[in-house]
């Protein structure tokens, strides 16, 4: 219950199904952008931590004691895959698995580094949207069926007499 009071506070009042009330007050957007976009952040790092081994309580550890430099490296690419808009899931998944299948490296089972992966990321958007484009400018195949189209079955010949 207090969690519901605590957003009832932070964005506004709520209906009874979780649906916030439409405001245009530029301090409730803000809280509610930033609670999103900390959610969206927090995901990127621990799916790019559960990428290359790391797991996540190094990079709790790192959270807090930010002396190691493979910590700044391994924030530094979780920034990048923000700015770059590369959500976890994505690079977890499509790039893991790209990486394992494409890379020399991957082929003898090393994980990535953050950055190795961030890079595989970009060369694996860059061939989605290069597909997706190809397929927007594809003339899409149409095939029209319908009962007067349809071929009778082996042996089936309508003559348009009734069987009793």
């Amino acid at each position: 219950m207090q969690t519901t009071e605590a957003n009832q506070r932070t964005y506004g009042r709520r209906y009874t199904d979780g649906v916030s009330e439409r405001t245009s007050d530029p301090a409730v957007l803000a809280a509610w952008k930033a609670d999103g976009q900390h959610g969206y952040k927090t995901d990127i790092m621990e799916q790019l931590a559960k990428a290359c081994g790391y797991g996540t309580k190094l990079v709790q550890h790192w959270v807090r004691d930010r002396i190691n430099p493979a910590a700044a490296e391994f924030f530094d690419t979780c920034k990048l895959c923000y700015e770059y808009e590369l959500p976890g899931y994505f690079m977890s998944g499509t790039v893991l698995e790209d990486w394992y299948a494409g890379d020399w490296r991957g082929k003898k089972a090393q994980a990535p580094t953050p950055m190795q992966l961030f890079e595989r990321a970009l060369m694996v958007h860059g061939r989605l949207e290069a597909e997706r484009e190809a397929d927007a400018h594809r003339a899409p195949l149409v095939k029209r069926v319908s009962a007067l189209d349809a071929e009778p079955a082996a042996g089936e010949y309508d003559t348009g007499e009734t069987v009793i």
